[in-house]
Protein backbone atom coordinates (compact mmCIF):
# COMPACT_ATOMS: atom_id res chain seq x y z
CA UNK A 1 0.00 0.00 0.00
CA UNK A 2 2.75 2.20 0.87
CA UNK A 3 4.70 1.48 -2.60
CA UNK A 4 1.22 2.26 -4.52
CA UNK A 5 0.93 5.63 -2.44
CA UNK A 6 4.88 6.70 -2.96
CA UNK A 7 4.55 6.19 -6.93
CA UNK A 8 1.28 7.98 -7.13
CA UNK A 9 3.43 10.98 -5.71
CA UNK A 10 6.17 10.10 -7.63
CA UNK A 11 3.89 10.77 -10.55
CA UNK A 12 1.88 13.79 -9.67
CA UNK A 13 5.18 14.60 -9.15
CA UNK A 14 6.71 13.94 -12.31
CA UNK A 15 3.07 14.44 -14.55
CA UNK A 16 3.71 18.64 -13.16
CA UNK A 17 7.33 18.21 -14.73
CA UNK A 18 6.17 17.25 -17.90
CA UNK A 19 3.97 20.24 -17.85
CA UNK A 20 6.78 22.57 -17.63
CA UNK A 21 8.84 21.03 -20.19
CA UNK A 22 6.16 20.09 -22.97
CA UNK A 23 8.84 18.23 -25.11
CA UNK A 24 10.05 15.91 -22.93
CA UNK A 25 8.25 12.58 -21.57
CA UNK A 26 8.09 12.24 -17.92
CA UNK A 27 8.61 8.50 -17.17
CA UNK A 28 6.02 7.23 -14.01
CA UNK A 29 5.23 4.02 -12.70
CA UNK A 30 2.44 3.75 -15.88
CA UNK A 31 4.21 2.07 -18.46
CA UNK A 32 5.03 3.98 -21.60
CA UNK A 33 4.94 1.81 -25.07
CA UNK A 34 7.89 3.70 -26.28
CA UNK A 35 10.10 5.60 -23.93
CA UNK A 36 12.88 7.61 -25.86
CA UNK A 37 16.44 8.80 -23.85
CA UNK A 38 18.20 11.91 -24.15
CA UNK A 39 20.74 10.00 -26.42
CA UNK A 40 18.03 8.63 -28.48
CA UNK A 41 17.50 5.26 -27.68
CA UNK A 42 14.13 3.69 -27.59
CA UNK A 43 12.93 1.60 -23.85
CA UNK A 44 9.97 -0.56 -24.93
CA UNK A 45 6.85 -0.75 -22.27
CA UNK A 46 9.25 1.34 -20.16
CA UNK A 47 8.14 2.40 -16.56
CA UNK A 48 10.25 3.68 -13.12
CA UNK A 49 10.41 1.29 -11.05
CA UNK A 50 12.79 3.22 -8.11
CA UNK A 51 13.87 6.75 -7.63
CA UNK A 52 17.14 8.21 -5.99
CA UNK A 53 18.87 11.28 -5.24
CA UNK A 54 21.03 10.38 -8.54
CA UNK A 55 18.56 8.78 -11.03
CA UNK A 56 15.92 6.91 -12.04
CA UNK A 57 16.02 3.24 -12.06
CA UNK A 58 13.47 2.05 -15.28
CA UNK A 59 12.29 -1.70 -16.30
CA UNK A 60 11.57 -2.42 -19.87
CA UNK A 61 11.35 -5.15 -21.91
CA UNK A 62 15.14 -6.03 -22.54
CA UNK A 63 15.96 -5.28 -19.09
CA UNK A 64 16.78 -2.16 -16.81
CA UNK A 65 18.27 1.49 -17.57
CA UNK A 66 19.57 3.47 -14.95
CA UNK A 67 18.90 7.49 -16.41
CA UNK A 68 21.48 9.16 -13.98
CA UNK A 69 20.51 12.82 -13.60
CA UNK A 70 23.93 14.56 -14.32
CA UNK A 71 23.74 13.33 -17.49
CA UNK A 72 20.58 15.34 -18.45
CA UNK A 73 20.40 17.90 -20.98
CA UNK A 74 19.18 21.26 -19.69
CA UNK A 75 15.35 20.43 -20.60
CA UNK A 76 15.47 17.50 -18.61
CA UNK A 77 16.74 18.80 -15.88
CA UNK A 78 13.99 21.22 -16.22
CA UNK A 79 11.60 18.33 -16.33
CA UNK A 80 12.65 15.87 -13.88
CA UNK A 81 14.29 17.69 -11.23
CA UNK A 82 12.20 21.48 -11.73
CA UNK A 83 15.30 23.02 -12.61
CA UNK A 84 16.25 26.39 -14.85
CA UNK A 85 18.96 25.25 -15.59
CA UNK A 86 20.81 28.89 -16.78
CA UNK A 87 22.59 28.77 -20.71
CA UNK A 88 26.01 29.37 -20.44
CA UNK A 89 27.33 32.48 -22.75
CA UNK A 90 29.35 31.07 -25.60
CA UNK A 91 32.46 33.07 -25.91
CA UNK A 92 33.23 34.20 -29.47
CA UNK A 93 36.01 32.63 -30.73
CA UNK A 94 38.64 34.65 -30.96
CA UNK A 95 40.36 34.58 -34.42
CA UNK A 96 44.11 34.12 -34.26
CA UNK A 97 46.65 36.45 -34.79
CA UNK A 98 48.40 36.35 -38.15
CA UNK A 99 52.28 36.80 -37.77
CA UNK A 100 54.08 38.30 -40.68
CA UNK A 101 57.71 38.07 -39.80
CA UNK A 102 59.29 39.08 -42.78
CA UNK A 103 62.43 40.14 -40.98
CA UNK A 104 62.95 36.78 -39.09
CA UNK A 105 62.45 38.72 -35.60
CA UNK A 106 60.00 36.21 -33.62
CA UNK A 107 63.24 33.54 -32.68
CA UNK A 108 64.96 36.63 -31.13
CA UNK A 109 61.64 38.67 -29.29
CA UNK A 110 61.25 34.50 -27.57
CA UNK A 111 64.16 35.11 -26.03
CA UNK A 112 63.50 38.74 -24.46
CA UNK A 113 63.73 38.53 -20.46
CA UNK A 114 60.18 40.59 -19.54
CA UNK A 115 58.51 40.35 -23.12
CA UNK A 116 54.91 38.98 -22.90
CA UNK A 117 53.17 36.51 -25.54
CA UNK A 118 50.58 39.73 -26.18
CA UNK A 119 53.73 41.93 -26.69
CA UNK A 120 55.12 39.48 -29.26
CA UNK A 121 52.36 39.07 -31.21
CA UNK A 122 51.38 42.84 -31.27
CA UNK A 123 54.66 43.25 -33.05
CA UNK A 124 54.51 40.76 -35.72
CA UNK A 125 51.37 41.11 -36.24
CA UNK A 126 49.88 41.15 -40.08
CA UNK A 127 49.39 44.76 -40.82
CA UNK A 128 51.64 46.22 -38.41
CA UNK A 129 52.14 49.69 -38.39
CA UNK A 130 55.53 50.86 -38.94
CA UNK A 131 56.06 52.12 -35.10
CA UNK A 132 55.60 48.53 -33.86
CA UNK A 133 57.95 47.26 -36.96
CA UNK A 134 60.50 49.43 -35.84
CA UNK A 135 60.37 48.97 -31.81
CA UNK A 136 60.37 45.09 -33.08
CA UNK A 137 63.66 45.72 -35.57
CA UNK A 138 65.36 47.47 -32.50
CA UNK A 139 64.27 45.46 -29.42
CA UNK A 140 65.53 42.90 -31.74
CA UNK A 141 68.63 44.38 -32.34
CA UNK A 142 69.93 45.12 -28.59
CA UNK A 143 68.69 41.29 -27.88
CA UNK A 144 71.09 40.13 -30.59
CA UNK A 145 73.90 42.22 -29.56
CA UNK A 146 73.59 41.39 -25.99
CA UNK A 147 73.41 37.84 -27.14
CA UNK A 148 77.21 38.24 -29.19
CA UNK A 149 75.37 37.72 -32.75
CA UNK A 150 76.84 40.87 -34.22
CA UNK A 151 76.13 39.12 -37.91
CA UNK A 152 72.28 39.06 -36.91
CA UNK A 153 72.21 42.85 -35.15
CA UNK A 154 73.93 44.41 -38.26
CA UNK A 155 71.59 43.15 -40.62
CA UNK A 156 68.23 44.58 -38.16
CA UNK A 157 70.62 47.88 -38.11
CA UNK A 158 71.03 48.18 -41.97
CA UNK A 159 66.78 47.56 -41.90
CA UNK A 160 66.33 50.80 -39.21
CA UNK A 161 68.90 52.17 -41.51
CA UNK A 162 67.27 51.97 -44.63
CA UNK A 163 63.85 52.31 -43.84
CA UNK A 164 64.49 55.07 -41.79
CA UNK A 165 63.45 54.31 -38.29
CA UNK A 166 63.88 56.04 -35.54
CA UNK A 167 63.46 55.84 -31.61
CA UNK A 168 64.20 59.05 -30.05
CA UNK A 169 65.86 57.20 -26.52
CA UNK A 170 67.97 55.68 -28.90
CA UNK A 171 71.46 56.65 -29.93
CA UNK A 172 73.10 54.39 -31.96
CA UNK A 173 76.09 56.07 -32.02
CA UNK A 174 76.11 55.64 -28.16
CA UNK A 175 75.96 51.26 -28.73
CA UNK A 176 79.92 51.07 -29.11
CA UNK A 177 82.59 52.54 -26.92
CA UNK A 178 86.28 53.27 -28.35
CA UNK A 179 88.92 50.41 -26.56
CA UNK A 180 90.51 51.57 -23.91
CA UNK A 181 93.44 49.28 -24.21
CA UNK A 182 94.19 49.91 -28.27
CA UNK A 183 93.07 53.52 -27.70
CA UNK A 184 90.88 51.95 -31.19
CA UNK A 185 93.55 50.93 -33.22
CA UNK A 186 92.26 47.67 -32.86
CA UNK A 187 95.98 46.56 -32.15
CA UNK A 188 98.70 47.61 -29.74
CA UNK A 189 102.74 46.60 -29.90
CA UNK A 190 104.31 44.75 -27.14
CA UNK A 191 107.80 43.06 -26.27
CA UNK A 192 108.13 39.76 -28.51
CA UNK A 193 107.45 36.63 -26.20
CA UNK A 194 109.51 34.49 -27.79
CA UNK A 195 113.30 36.48 -27.44
CA UNK A 196 111.46 38.34 -24.52
CA UNK A 197 112.29 41.80 -26.40
CA UNK A 198 115.62 41.20 -26.69
CA UNK A 199 115.38 40.59 -30.80
CA UNK A 200 118.25 38.13 -30.68
CA UNK A 201 118.02 34.17 -31.35
CA UNK A 202 117.57 32.05 -28.48
CA UNK A 203 119.28 29.38 -29.72
CA UNK A 204 122.63 30.72 -30.23
CA UNK A 205 122.44 33.71 -27.99
CA UNK A 206 122.47 36.41 -30.31
CA UNK A 207 126.13 35.33 -31.94
CA UNK A 208 124.50 33.51 -35.28
CA UNK A 209 126.43 30.41 -34.92
CA UNK A 210 126.10 26.98 -33.04
CA UNK A 211 129.23 26.70 -30.19
CA UNK A 212 130.64 23.28 -30.73
CA UNK A 213 133.03 21.68 -28.73
CA UNK A 214 136.82 22.01 -28.61
CA UNK A 215 138.59 21.55 -31.47
CA UNK A 216 135.29 21.81 -33.83
CA UNK A 217 134.59 24.58 -35.91
CA UNK A 218 131.69 26.43 -35.48
CA UNK A 219 128.79 26.29 -37.64
CA UNK A 220 125.79 28.56 -38.62
CA UNK A 221 123.22 28.41 -36.36
CA UNK A 222 120.10 25.98 -37.93
CA UNK A 223 117.23 28.61 -35.96
CA UNK A 224 118.58 32.06 -37.55
CA UNK A 225 120.57 30.83 -40.26
CA UNK A 226 123.55 32.72 -39.03
CA UNK A 227 121.17 36.17 -38.80
CA UNK A 228 121.60 35.94 -34.59
CA UNK A 229 117.97 37.21 -34.78
CA UNK A 230 114.94 35.98 -33.54
CA UNK A 231 112.69 34.51 -36.24
CA UNK A 232 109.65 35.49 -34.29
CA UNK A 233 109.95 39.17 -34.78
CA UNK A 234 113.08 39.34 -37.41
CA UNK A 235 114.94 41.14 -34.66
CA UNK A 236 112.61 44.52 -33.95
CA UNK A 237 112.24 42.89 -30.54
CA UNK A 238 108.83 43.68 -30.47
CA UNK A 239 105.58 42.98 -32.44
CA UNK A 240 101.89 43.87 -32.97
CA UNK A 241 99.68 41.76 -31.61
CA UNK A 242 95.37 41.96 -32.07
CA UNK A 243 93.79 43.74 -28.87
CA UNK A 244 92.34 40.86 -26.89
CA UNK A 245 89.97 43.35 -25.53
CA UNK A 246 87.81 44.46 -28.46
CA UNK A 247 89.22 41.38 -30.72
CA UNK A 248 90.83 43.67 -33.03
CA UNK A 249 87.65 46.33 -33.61
CA UNK A 250 88.74 48.78 -31.82
CA UNK A 251 85.38 49.42 -30.16
CA UNK A 252 83.94 47.84 -26.87
CA UNK A 253 79.89 46.90 -26.95
CA UNK A 254 78.29 48.99 -24.13
CA UNK A 255 76.15 46.09 -23.01
CA UNK A 256 74.64 47.96 -20.23
CA UNK A 257 72.99 50.73 -22.90
CA UNK A 258 71.72 47.90 -25.12
CA UNK A 259 69.51 46.35 -22.11
CA UNK A 260 68.46 49.42 -20.64
CA UNK A 261 67.44 49.83 -24.03
CA UNK A 262 65.62 46.75 -24.71
CA UNK A 263 64.04 46.53 -21.37
CA UNK A 264 62.61 50.06 -21.92
CA UNK A 265 60.93 49.51 -25.18
CA UNK A 266 59.93 46.10 -23.54
CA UNK A 267 57.81 47.62 -20.43
CA UNK A 268 56.43 50.11 -23.15
CA UNK A 269 55.34 46.83 -25.70
CA UNK A 270 53.63 45.48 -22.29
CA UNK A 271 52.15 48.16 -21.16
CA UNK A 272 50.11 49.13 -24.28
CA UNK A 273 48.67 45.53 -24.88
CA UNK A 274 47.96 44.61 -21.83
CA UNK A 275 46.73 48.23 -20.87
CA UNK A 276 49.07 48.16 -17.56
CA UNK A 277 48.96 51.40 -15.53
CA UNK A 278 52.67 52.30 -15.78
CA UNK A 279 54.09 52.27 -12.19
CA UNK A 280 56.78 54.56 -10.99
CA UNK A 281 60.30 53.35 -11.21
CA UNK A 282 60.69 52.59 -7.50
CA UNK A 283 57.99 50.52 -7.42
CA UNK A 284 59.13 48.49 -10.25
CA UNK A 285 61.00 45.54 -9.47
CA UNK A 286 62.58 44.68 -12.92
CA UNK A 287 64.27 48.23 -12.65
CA UNK A 288 66.02 47.46 -9.60
CA UNK A 289 65.63 50.82 -8.02
CA UNK A 290 64.08 49.84 -4.87
CA UNK A 291 66.97 48.13 -3.52
CA UNK A 292 68.82 50.75 -3.90
CA UNK A 293 66.03 53.46 -2.88
CA UNK A 294 65.74 51.80 0.20
CA UNK A 295 69.62 52.58 1.62
CA UNK A 296 69.67 56.29 0.75
CA UNK A 297 70.99 58.02 3.92
CA UNK A 298 68.89 60.73 5.49
CA UNK A 299 65.61 59.61 3.58
CA UNK A 300 62.83 60.45 5.72
CA UNK A 301 61.02 57.09 6.44
CA UNK A 302 57.85 58.68 6.21
CA UNK A 303 58.84 59.38 2.92
CA UNK A 304 60.45 56.23 1.99
CA UNK A 305 57.04 54.84 2.57
CA UNK A 306 54.87 57.34 0.53
CA UNK A 307 57.23 56.83 -2.33
CA UNK A 308 56.53 52.99 -2.47
CA UNK A 309 53.07 53.48 -1.72
CA UNK A 310 50.29 54.01 -4.42
CA UNK A 311 49.66 57.55 -3.39
CA UNK A 312 52.86 58.68 -5.28
CA UNK A 313 52.51 58.91 -9.24
CA UNK A 314 56.34 59.11 -10.12
CA UNK A 315 57.17 62.64 -10.44
CA UNK A 316 60.17 62.46 -9.17
CA UNK A 317 61.94 59.65 -11.26
CA UNK A 318 64.85 62.02 -11.95
CA UNK A 319 65.62 62.61 -8.55
CA UNK A 320 65.23 58.84 -7.44
CA UNK A 321 67.75 57.77 -10.20
CA UNK A 322 70.17 60.56 -9.51
CA UNK A 323 70.32 59.48 -6.06
CA UNK A 324 70.84 55.62 -6.79
CA UNK A 325 73.55 56.38 -9.25
CA UNK A 326 75.47 58.73 -6.40
CA UNK A 327 74.75 56.16 -4.15
CA UNK A 328 76.13 53.22 -5.94
CA UNK A 329 79.38 55.18 -6.50
CA UNK A 330 80.24 55.80 -3.12
CA UNK A 331 79.29 51.94 -2.61
CA UNK A 332 81.73 51.39 -5.40
CA UNK A 333 78.98 49.61 -7.56
CA UNK A 334 80.41 51.46 -10.57
CA UNK A 335 78.56 49.02 -12.63
CA UNK A 336 74.96 49.67 -10.95
CA UNK A 337 75.76 53.34 -11.39
CA UNK A 338 76.70 53.10 -15.12
CA UNK A 339 73.09 51.46 -15.42
CA UNK A 340 71.10 54.07 -13.69
CA UNK A 341 72.78 56.53 -14.99
CA UNK A 342 72.06 55.71 -18.67
CA UNK A 343 68.31 54.98 -17.02
CA UNK A 344 68.23 58.22 -16.99
CA UNK A 345 69.28 59.03 -20.36
CA UNK A 346 66.71 56.80 -21.94
CA UNK A 347 63.98 57.50 -19.84
CA UNK A 348 65.00 61.08 -19.68
CA UNK A 349 66.58 62.10 -22.62
CA UNK A 350 66.35 66.03 -22.17
CA UNK A 351 67.11 66.14 -18.40
CA UNK A 352 70.56 67.54 -17.35
CA UNK A 353 69.85 66.73 -14.02
CA UNK A 354 72.96 64.66 -13.94
CA UNK A 355 76.54 64.68 -15.43
CA UNK A 356 78.37 61.96 -14.29
CA UNK A 357 81.45 63.29 -16.22
CA UNK A 358 81.66 65.85 -12.94
CA UNK A 359 81.82 63.29 -10.34
CA UNK A 360 84.08 60.25 -12.18
CA UNK A 361 86.28 60.23 -14.83
CA UNK A 362 88.47 57.36 -16.65
CA UNK A 363 91.93 57.14 -14.55
CA UNK A 364 94.69 58.54 -17.19
CA UNK A 365 97.86 56.64 -15.32
CA UNK A 366 95.71 53.52 -16.26
CA UNK A 367 93.70 54.62 -19.15
CA UNK A 368 91.07 52.51 -17.81
CA UNK A 369 92.58 49.02 -17.44
CA UNK A 370 92.96 49.05 -13.50
CA UNK A 371 96.45 47.95 -13.68
CA UNK A 372 100.08 49.41 -14.69
CA UNK A 373 102.34 47.15 -16.46
CA UNK A 374 106.11 47.31 -15.37
CA UNK A 375 109.56 46.05 -15.90
CA UNK A 376 109.97 43.00 -13.37
CA UNK A 377 112.04 43.69 -10.75
CA UNK A 378 113.86 40.74 -10.08
CA UNK A 379 115.24 40.25 -13.56
CA UNK A 380 115.00 43.84 -15.08
CA UNK A 381 118.71 43.83 -14.99
CA UNK A 382 119.55 40.62 -16.54
CA UNK A 383 120.57 41.18 -20.43
CA UNK A 384 117.01 39.41 -21.73
CA UNK A 385 114.06 40.73 -20.20
CA UNK A 386 111.92 37.38 -18.53
CA UNK A 387 115.10 35.46 -18.39
CA UNK A 388 115.72 33.37 -15.28
CA UNK A 389 118.42 35.01 -12.84
CA UNK A 390 120.19 31.77 -11.49
CA UNK A 391 120.86 29.75 -15.37
CA UNK A 392 120.81 33.55 -16.70
CA UNK A 393 117.60 31.98 -19.26
CA UNK A 394 119.69 28.68 -20.03
CA UNK A 395 117.74 26.07 -18.19
CA UNK A 396 120.56 24.04 -16.86
CA UNK A 397 122.34 24.58 -13.66
CA UNK A 398 125.83 24.36 -13.74
CA UNK A 399 128.57 21.48 -11.64
CA UNK A 400 131.51 20.34 -11.00
CA UNK A 401 133.48 18.30 -14.02
CA UNK A 402 130.77 19.57 -16.96
CA UNK A 403 127.80 17.98 -15.50
CA UNK A 404 124.83 19.84 -15.98
CA UNK A 405 121.04 19.69 -14.87
CA UNK A 406 117.83 21.93 -14.99
CA UNK A 407 117.92 25.08 -13.08
CA UNK A 408 115.89 24.25 -9.91
CA UNK A 409 114.76 28.10 -9.66
CA UNK A 410 113.25 27.90 -13.08
CA UNK A 411 112.49 24.14 -13.37
CA UNK A 412 114.93 24.18 -16.87
CA UNK A 413 112.40 26.82 -18.48
CA UNK A 414 114.91 29.68 -18.42
CA UNK A 415 111.97 32.02 -17.52
CA UNK A 416 111.95 34.27 -14.89
CA UNK A 417 110.18 32.93 -11.99
CA UNK A 418 108.56 35.66 -10.87
CA UNK A 419 106.91 37.63 -14.64
CA UNK A 420 106.77 33.82 -16.19
CA UNK A 421 108.93 34.71 -19.18
CA UNK A 422 107.12 38.06 -19.52
CA UNK A 423 110.21 40.34 -18.31
CA UNK A 424 106.85 42.71 -17.24
CA UNK A 425 104.72 42.57 -13.93
CA UNK A 426 101.54 43.74 -13.36
CA UNK A 427 99.75 46.09 -10.52
CA UNK A 428 97.22 47.27 -9.06
CA UNK A 429 97.25 50.98 -9.98
CA UNK A 430 97.71 53.24 -7.03
CA UNK A 431 95.29 56.62 -8.32
CA UNK A 432 92.17 54.48 -8.68
CA UNK A 433 92.58 51.51 -7.03
CA UNK A 434 92.17 49.08 -9.40
CA UNK A 435 88.84 50.26 -10.47
CA UNK A 436 89.68 52.32 -13.48
CA UNK A 437 87.68 55.18 -12.70
CA UNK A 438 88.26 58.22 -10.16
CA UNK A 439 85.49 59.95 -8.44
CA UNK A 440 85.48 62.76 -6.11
CA UNK A 441 83.37 60.81 -3.23
CA UNK A 442 83.30 64.55 -1.50
CA UNK A 443 81.18 66.25 -4.52
CA UNK A 444 79.28 62.86 -4.70
CA UNK A 445 78.25 62.91 -0.96
CA UNK A 446 77.41 66.34 -1.52
CA UNK A 447 75.28 65.46 -4.15
CA UNK A 448 73.13 62.74 -2.82
CA UNK A 449 72.52 64.89 0.24
CA UNK A 450 71.25 67.82 -1.70
CA UNK A 451 69.14 65.08 -4.20
CA UNK A 452 67.50 63.38 -0.62
CA UNK A 453 66.54 67.03 0.47
CA UNK A 454 64.77 67.20 -2.45
CA UNK A 455 62.97 63.93 -1.60
CA UNK A 456 62.20 64.59 1.90
CA UNK A 457 60.90 68.39 0.78
CA UNK A 458 58.92 67.03 -1.95
CA UNK A 459 56.85 64.73 0.42
CA UNK A 460 56.35 67.26 2.92
CA UNK A 461 54.47 69.37 0.10
CA UNK A 462 52.69 66.41 -0.66
CA UNK A 463 51.62 66.18 3.27
CA UNK A 464 50.82 70.28 2.89
CA UNK A 465 48.62 69.84 -0.13
CA UNK A 466 46.82 66.47 1.30
CA UNK A 467 46.33 68.29 5.01
CA UNK A 468 45.27 71.38 3.32
CA UNK A 469 41.20 72.69 4.50
CA UNK A 470 39.07 72.70 1.74
CA UNK A 471 38.66 76.75 0.78
CA UNK A 472 35.41 78.01 2.15
CA UNK A 473 32.89 79.41 -0.35
CA UNK A 474 31.36 82.54 -0.14
CA UNK A 475 27.50 82.35 -0.84
CA UNK A 476 26.39 85.05 -2.89
CA UNK A 477 25.12 88.03 -1.23
CA UNK A 478 20.71 88.43 -1.51
CA UNK A 479 20.19 91.74 -2.74
CA UNK A 480 16.68 92.81 -1.56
Amino acid sequence: MIRHLVFALFSLFFIVGAAAASEVVVLTETPVADFTLPDGSVLKNAFVWRRSSQGLMIVHDDGQHFLNYQLLTGDWKAAYLGEEVEEQPVEPEVAPVVLDDRYGLESVLKVIPGLSDAGEEWLLREGADDEAKQIALTMAMFQSLVSGNREKAKRYLLIIEERDYKIDAVKLERIFDTCVKCAGKGEYEQDCLVCKGSGECLECEGSGLNKKGMGKKNTDCKVCEGESECTECEGEKSMIRICSNCRGRGQVLDRIYCEVNRDHLTRIINRRVEAVEDLPLVQDSSTGVEVVFVTLPRLNEDAEAYYLSKEYTGAMGTNILAACVMQSMLKERLKDANRFHQMIEVLYPKNKILNVEDYIKVCTDCKAIGYLEQDCTACKKEKKKGSCVECEGTGTAKKKLGAKSDCEACKGSGDCAVCEGKGTTRSKCASCMGRGRIFESMRAEIKLELLVDDLNDYYALFLKQKNAPEPIKEEAAIIQ
